[in-house]
């Protein structure tokens, strides 16, 4: 059984970006040295933790809006990958937000609304219905510094009519930490039921939920997007903040995105 899907087009543009920020600005929270009062806010949307083109809409409900001047927005098309700056618009003060499927390529499947309290920089990740299948991880618990040495990822869709399918690793910024391609198809009466996949280096991995975003290989080496499952990984604690100080209230900054070798899409 095979599901009809959408191309898979904002992969490419992880492996080499490093998410943007103006200033400072971080999850749910403005500040930092940039105080320029025009810039509004940023927003990010992903699916099923897999950042993604999405369109955007907002409107302003209530606070006192001190900074910027619009009472409403609309972004056709957002990044993708990185950071969508919504600027001049009216901060602090809740918007309603309404995301989801843009004209090309979003993974989203639905539109979604939901109100969130904005501030002056801050950065808001929006987290659309995922236009592709739930996996499942076995195991879905592992260990950095000790993995097993295979993962079993079941669920539907899965070929490898033009190459081996390609997992990617995503942490909850929508960074690539780790990828892998080598596998062997799992089959049940006949259909492909999932497959059975080597571990990556997790050695540089830290603790936390991570997305492993399954892709299957298009005729043109593009890749399609078939399936997501959440992992757990342990053992390897990320070393501690450095203490505030400085008169510096900037978030601590992401780390930049690993490169991944990818196709851009071919339209």
């Amino acid at each position: 059984m095979k599901r009809k899907i959408i191309n898979f087009v904002t992969l490419c543009i992880l492996g080499s970006l490093t998410l943007f920020f103006v200033g400072c600005s971080g999850g749910g929270s403005g500040g930092g040295n940039n105080q320029d009062p025009n810039r509004g806010f940023f927003v990010q949307v992903l699916a099923n933790g897999i950042p993604t083109i999405a369109r955007v809409d907002g409107t302003f409900i209530s606070g006192s809006g001190t900074n910027g001047s619009l009472n409403s927005f609309i972004i056709f098309e957002t990044s993708g990958a990185g950071l969508t700056q919504v600027p001049n618009v009216r901060v602090p003060g809740v918007w309603r937000l309404t995301y989801g499927p843009s004209f090309t390529g979003s993974l989203c499947l639905t539109f979604t609304t939901e109100d969130r309290n904005v501030n002056l920089g801050s950065f808001e990740r929006l987290n659309c219905v995922p236009r592709f299948f739930s996996f499942t991880a076995s195991p879905d618990n592992i260990d950095a510094l000790n993995p097993p040495s295979t993962i079993t990822f079941s669920g539907k869709g899965i070929d490898s009519l033009n190459g081996t399918p390609v997992l990617a690793y995503y942490n909850e910024f929508g960074t690539i930490v780790a990828s892998t391609t080598s596998g062997q198809l799992l089959y049940d009466n006949g259909e492909i039921e999932g497959i059975s996949v080597n571990v990556p280096d997790l050695s540089q991995v830290y603790n936390g939920t991570y997305t492993v975003a399954v892709h299957n290989i298009n005729p043109d080496g593009t890749w399609e997007i078939i399936g997501a499952a959440t992992m757990t990984i342990y053992g390897n604690p990320p070393p501690p903040l450095p203490p505030p100080g400085g008169g510096d209230d900037c978030d601590p900054p992401l780390p930049d995105q690993p490169q991944l070798p990818c196709n851009p899409e071919q339209n």
